[in-house]
């Protein structure tokens, strides 16, 4: 049961829209981005998704078949919508299982965006058959807010708010802050690719006590290997000896800054860990971070950031002249229909 998905959804009324599991995934990957990328233009959003980062999530899954946990849905040979899902052990010892629902606009929310999540609801049931009947469990999605249609049918279908998110921009073309001091003992050294692993670790483990859960498989760090975006040239890794203190990481999609007319890089991850907070590490790491991007001719720089974050990240980046762009929420779903 575990491997034999539900019957694909079908679409009474909505215009030949046809559902469909992903056959080619590199051929896919570009339908997924082109759906999501639709929604992020309707709604204004400043994101876009790259065909080759969406192929490299698909291929290195820590749990779960794309084939089987994620429908795709055309109308001729244009994609219009899909959904997947996956399930992950959540910290606090609970089984999350994670929609991802990505709508065009104008699609009818009772005809097919509905359907879609029921197909995924049931397709979570079955992937948690066979877990611990005592173990806490539920259902999460994620969604901007600018999306309206997508969150109305998260919404529609049971799914709640739960936690706020914020995108943050700053221009690099701008003088940059005076370089704090680092902590006595740390250095800031250039990455080597053998470095790679020890800094990924790193990130896991500071981010641990946040909100969420961090993805600690060897799935995971293929897939930190594999993202192409990345710039290790541009990222900025304090080192106490051969000790990750902390990090930001720098990624640059040039598919996204073309699409948008835009010449900026993310602050993926900003990181560190606990023997060195409180210390102004990180303060020191964003400022390295944006002074490089400066210096590589790039104008601006962007990092998302959980409102709520436990260490005070936002208070940091707007005391470093960022500001938010943009908004997004995570959704969760109790486990029973």
């Amino acid at each position: 049961m575990r491997h034999t998905p539900p019957p694909l959804p079908r679409f009474a009324g909505a215009g030949g829209l046809r559902a469909r599991f992903p056959a080619d995934l590199q051929a896919d990957a570009a339908a997924l981005a082109a759906v999501a990328n639709a929604s992020y233009v309707a709604s204004g959003e400043p994101a876009r998704e790259s065909p080759a980062d969406v192929y490299v999530g698909l291929t290195h899954r820590t749990h779960g078949d794309p084939r089987t946990d994620l429908v795709l849905v055309e109308r001729g040979d244009q994609p219009v919508a899909h959904v997947g899902v996956q399930w992950r052990d959540h910290a606090s010892g609970a089984l999350e299982l994670q929609v991802a629902l990505a709508l065009t606009p104008g699609l009818d929310q009772d005809m097919v965006a509905l359907p879609l999540l029921g197909w995924a609801l049931a397709r979570g049931r079955q992937l948690a058959a066979g877990d611990p009947a005592d173990r806490p469990r539920w259902f999460a999605a994620w969604c901007s807010d600018g999306e309206a249609w997508t969150r109305a049918a998260l919404e529609k279908a049971g799914f709640r708010p739960e936690r706020h998110f914020l995108l943050l921009t700053r221009p690099v073309t701008d003088e940059v802050e005076a370089l704090p001091a680092l902590p006595a003992g740390l250095e800031v050294r250039p990455v080597a690719p053998e470095h790679r692993r020890v800094i990924w670790e790193a990130d896991v483990e500071a981010f641990r006590d946040h909100w969420g859960t961090p993805d600690t498989s060897e799935a995971a760090f293929e897939r930190f290997l594999g993202e192409s975006a990345q710039r290790p040239d541009l990222w900025q890794v304090a080192w106490s000896g051969a000790e990750v203190a902390g990090h930001v990481l720098v990624a640059v999609h040039e598919d996204e800054n073309a699409a948008l007319g835009l010449h900026r890089g993310w602050l993926d991850s900003v990181a560190v860990r606990r023997p060195w907070r409180r210390q102004g590490l990180a303060t020191a790491l964003v400022v390295l971070a944006l002074r490089a991007l400066r210096a590589a001719g790039y104008d601006e720089a962007v990092l998302g950031v959980d409102a709520a974050n436990p260490q005070d990240a936002l208070g940091l980046y707007r005391r470093v002249g960022f500001r938010v762009i943009s908004t997004a929420t995570a959704y969760r779903r109790p486990f029973d229909p």
